[in-house]
């Protein structure tokens, strides 16, 4: 028996309609991002390096995860994390690392995990003036480049020929997001020697860290002093 063709006209419009409700309810469901205050956590570690691994992948790069800067959530069907991170380009830390943001969904019960976009880290408009918050991890190498940067820059500025030997102590303030940067302070008390002393000195040196859109970190020695406290 012969088909009439309108009688599969509207199931198949049936069909589209409930298939374009499905994807805009979908949307809809999409939460609101909110912030990961540990971002030390080993899944969001975990994350990261999945996203710089996957980027490796495709774009046959070789970039090497630094630290994560920020991490947000966002509840869909699964979760997307969108990531802050600073990477370096291979293995060597004579070149600040860059940043990046990451956005991966993750979807658990499938042991699934996708890379939806990598880019340079685009830096949103807002104004901050945050309080010195301690650096949990001393030894970071990044924190270790800019005691070392520190250190470097004194000893060219004075014609000191001081050497760094260990990072104690370490704060760091979001002083500013601007239009094109990320503009962060770091407070370090380091332990230093001139080849004269036997015992190391103790100084406190403030940086200031501009990370700007697409290009190079720049650095600049605030101050450099014994300290006291």
């Amino acid at each position: 028996m012969q088909q009439n063709p309108r009688c599969l006209i509207i199931p198949l419009t049936l069909l589209s309609l409930l298939l374009i409700l499905s994807n805009t309810i979908e949307a809809d469901n999409a939460g609101e991002w909110t912030s990961i205050t540990n971002i030390t956590d080993p899944k969001v570690t975990d994350i990261a390096e999945f996203a710089v691994d996957e980027y490796n992948r495709q774009s046959k790069k070789n970039l090497r995860l630094e630290a994560v800067i920020r991490c947000e959530i966002q509840s869909v069907v699964g979760e997307n994390y969108r990531l802050v991170l600073r990477a370096y380009r291979g293995t060597v830390f004579t070149v600040p690392p860059k940043a990046y943001q990451a956005v991966v969904l993750v979807q658990a019960w499938k042991d699934f995990k996708n890379l939806t976009s990598f880019q340079h880290f685009l830096v949103r408009k807002v104004a901050s003036d945050e309080e010195w918050t301690s650096v949990e991890d001393i030894s970071d190498p990044f924190v270790m480049f800019v005691a070392g940067f520190a250190v470097s820059h004194y000893n060219s500025q004075w014609k000191r020929s001081l050497k760094l030997e260990e990072v104690i102590k370490g704060y760091q303030q979001t002083s500013g997001e601007l239009s094109n940067q990320l503009v962060s302070n770091y407070q370090l008390d380091l332990w230093a020697t001139d080849g004269t002393e036997a015992v190391p000195a103790t100084y406190q040196v403030v940086v200031k860290v501009e990370l700007f859109e697409l290009w190079e970190t720049v650095m600049t020695l605030t101050s450099f002093d014994p300290f006291l406290g």
